[in-house]
């Protein structure tokens, strides 16, 4: 099966970690973080992304 890539956009770092810690517990491994849409835009645009979490 294929590994999904997961980005994760939010201003609050807390938030970004936890996310990232749930994330990894469920089995994902390629996970991105981005502290703002524009961080996240240019992770997508340089990166294959198959899910994206924003708030």
């Amino acid at each position: 099966m294929k590994q999904l890539s997961v980005i994760v956009v939010d201003d609050n770092k807390a938030t970004l970690r936890l996310t990232e810690i749930n994330l990894k517990s469920m089995g994902f491994e390629k996970i991105f973080t981005a502290k703002d849409g524009k961080e996240g835009f240019d992770l997508i645009s340089s990166e294959k992304i198959d899910l994206i979490i924003a708030d």
